[in-house]
């Protein structure tokens, strides 16, 4: 048995992958990043959002839960809001 293993199961998106997925929430919120990411077909707003995301590191959907998008976006310290944005007075 190895030694360097820890307990649990090993992360799914980790490396440059997160990184991006963690500047998609950045710059889209939890529900534009989840659905970029998840953009898959032909249609011609499916095309718009996978041209939003970098094709050589996601190059298909990824299927990723919007849990998952939250625990990413608590460990790299990104500070969300639920609903919509004030308006500025």
């Amino acid at each position: 048995m190895s030694k360097n293993r820890g307990r649990g199961r090993p992360a799914v998106y980790t490396g440059n992958v997160k990184s991006h997925i963690v500047s998609l929430i950045r710059h889209h919120g939890l529900t534009g990043a989840r659905a970029i990411l998840n953009a898959s077909g032909r249609s011609k707003d499916a095309l718009e959002l996978v041209a939003q995301r970098n094709v050589e590191l996601v190059p298909k959907a990824l299927g990723i839960s919007m849990p998952t998008l939250g625990k990413l976006a608590s460990a790299a310290g990104i500070e969300l809001f639920r609903g919509r944005p004030k308006l500025a007075a």
